[in-house]
Order: structure tokens, then C-alpha cells, then sequence
């Protein structure tokens, strides 16, 4: 009997001195966590679900970031407005091509639903669902662009591009995306300069979508959905959609609470597996070789003080920590 406890005690030590003897990382994988469940659960709807007085409110909000203190330290960002797209810029070779691009993105949406909220904004936050848009194969006349009560229309081509009607017509923008990720004060009207082209936008229809949720593994999964409906949509919008200033672009909030709708649907085909399924690979290696070497316990990339920093796996569920949503 003694030999035996002996023995049972030898391999508990041994046991938690390898564990001590582990990267940080490694040590929480012994010990998984999970975020706690939510006690009530917001609702993320359709933006043309929305109510003429929910729009006018939310783009008031909007606005109102212009007029709010900046809060990430980058030099070229003058407001919290500036905030949005500065930090995407500085963080773009860390948020972008890697595993974290649909963690950090979920995470970034929260952040700029707080600080609507901040500004006196008190409705839902909604998506685009962009499908039905490429679905007629002419986006532009999708209900988000109404000039009445939507985002405004395409940019004026013999104007630079410029927006001229709807509620950011003529609305001043700051951010640029410069050499090496740097965020360039650049003050100019914000621009957008749709491209029709029929292929690019099938590559974000129905059918793309389909495909995307038709993937099996995270890694399969982030990659199309990155590089093919996610991609189009930029280039179709153009102008300030373009480049990683694309925050510039209110627009840019709403297409992206649909890439996580869409993450997030795709989660729950089977949240079993999916809600921890994370892969990938990280900044410096390549999003189709890897090493795929993200782990779910890796601390996502700086918001520049817009939000906290927590691990992957604290926003790997919609109804769990402090997300609390779900898509309708």
C-alpha cells in the first residue's frame, strides 16, 4: 500500500513539474477553459430590417466618433473615428492571410459597437448580407446604398471618386494605408468607385457562400472565406473599401458582422467541434503552407486600447464571456 501511494505521488509531481516546465501556452491546454455562457443574448439583424428612425440613429453615431478623443496612440489618428482605420492599418500583416483574421475581426465589430454606444447609439448592430445584392448581379442597387436612407451611392468617377449623396456625402476621412503598414494622416472625402465586373461579383453570391460553408476544418474554411467572398466585397465597394484603410468606410462594420454571421452559422453546423476548432498559420508564415502553428490560446493582435486583448478561445462563441449575440 505504501509503495503504491509512493508511487501515485511520484507521478503527480512529476506531473506538475512537466507542466510548470511548459510554455504558458502549452500549460492552459492542460487546464482548458471555457468562457462563460451568456445569461441573455442581443440580436444582430439585417440592416434593411431596421427602422428609418434605427438608421438615422446609427448613422448619428457614426458621425459622433469624429467628435470623440482618440484612444490607440497612433500618431496620424486625430479622433476615434481615425481610430478604426489606423489600427487596421498597423495591424493589417497581423490580421490579414493569418489564422486570427476571423477571431480579431469578431472582436474589432464589438469594438465598434461600444463605442456607438458610447456616442449615444442604443439599436441593434447590424449586417449586410451582400448575397442578395450579388445575387441580382447588380450590388449597387441594393437597399444599403439608397441614397435616401441608406449609405449613399457610388462615388462621383468625375469627382475622385467622391461620395455626393446620402448621409456620407461628402464626408471627411483622415487614414491611408502607407508603406509598411503605417497609418498616413491624409485628410480627404471618402470615395468609393464600384467595379461591375460580373466575375467579382459572383465570387460574393449564394452560391459562393455555400461553398465557403460547405468546408469542413477551420483552416479550409478561414481561408476561402478570407480570400473569396470577404476580398470581393472590398474591391467591388473600392474607393476607401480598398485597401486596409477600409474602416474609413462605414459600410465596412456591417460587411464584416456578416463574415462573422457567416463564421458564426458555420460554427453552428456543429459547435461541438467547431466552437474550438482553430488553425492556422501566423504572420510569418504562409496562409497555404504554413507552418500552421496558431494555437486557440494565442492573445490576438492589439486593438490600440479600442477593446481589451483576450486569447482566441475567449471569442470562439457568440453566447459566451462577454459577446452575448446572435444573428437574425
Amino acid at each position: 500500500m505504501f509503495a503504491k501511494t509512493w508511487l501515485l505521488l511520484f507521478f503527480a509531481v512529476a506531473v506538475a513539474l512537466h507542466a510548470a516546465a511548459l510554455p504558458l501556452a502549452a500549460q492552459q491546454d492542460l487546464v482548458a477553459r471555457a468562457p462563460t455562457p451568456c445569461s441573455s443574448l442581443k440580436q444582430r439583424p439585417n440592416w434593411n430590417t431596421l427602422s428609418q428612425a434605427q438608421k438615422s440613429s446609427y448613422f448619428d453615431a457614426v458621425k459622433c466618433l469624429k467628435t470623440k478623443p482618440a484612444v490607440t496612440g497612433i500618431e496620424s489618428s486625430k479622433n476615434l473615428y481615425d481610430d478604426f482605420p489606423a489600427i487596421h492599418v498597423e495591424q493589417n500583416h497581423h490580421i490579414h492571410s493569418v489564422a486570427a483574421f476571423l477571431p480579431w475581426h469578431r472582436r474589432f465589430v464589438q469594438a465598434r459597437e461600444r463605442a456607438l454606444a458610447a456616442c449615444g447609439y442604443d439599436g441593434p448592430t447590424p449586417y449586410w448580407d451582400w448575397t442578395e445584392a450579388a445575387d441580382t448581379g447588380n450590388p449597387d442597387v441594393d437597399p444599403i446604398f439608397s441614397v435616401t436612407d441608406g449609405f449613399g451611392g457610388n462615388g462621383n468617377p468625375n469627382n475622385n471618386d467622391v461620395v455626393e449623396e446620402g448621409p456620407f456625402a461628402n464626408f471627411p476621412v483622415d487614414i491611408l494605408q502607407g508603406d509598411k503598414d503605417v497609418a498616413l494622416f491624409s485628410p480627404h472625402l471618402l470615395r468609393r468607385a464600384f467595379n461591375p465586373d460580373p466575375q467579382l461579383v459572383n465570387a460574393f453570391n449564394s452560391s459562393s457562400v455555400a461553398k465557403a460553408q460547405a468546408f469542413e476544418t477551420f483552416n479550409k474554411y478561414r481561408y476561402y472565406l478570407e480570400g473569396t467572398p470577404h476580398g470581393a466585397v472590398h474591391q467591388y465597394i473600392a474607393g476607401d473599401m480598398g485597401p486596409a484603410h477600409s474602416p474609413n468606410e462605414a459600410v465596412f462594420f456591417l460587411h464584416h458582422a456578416q463574415i462573422d454571421r457567416l463564421w458564426s452559422l458555420w460554427q453552428e453546423m456543429d459547435p461541438e467541434q467547431r466552437k474550438s476548432d482553430y488553425a492556422g498559420n501566423l504572420p510569418d508564415g504562409n496562409t497555404l503552407t504554413g507552418p500552421f502553428d496558431a494555437s486557440i490560446n494565442d492573445t490576438l493582435p492589439t486593438f490600440g486600447n479600442l477593446i481589451d486583448q483576450v486569447q482566441v478561445r475567449d471569442v470562439m462563441d457568440t453566447k459566451s464571456g462577454d459577446l452575448c449575440y446572435v444573428y437574425v
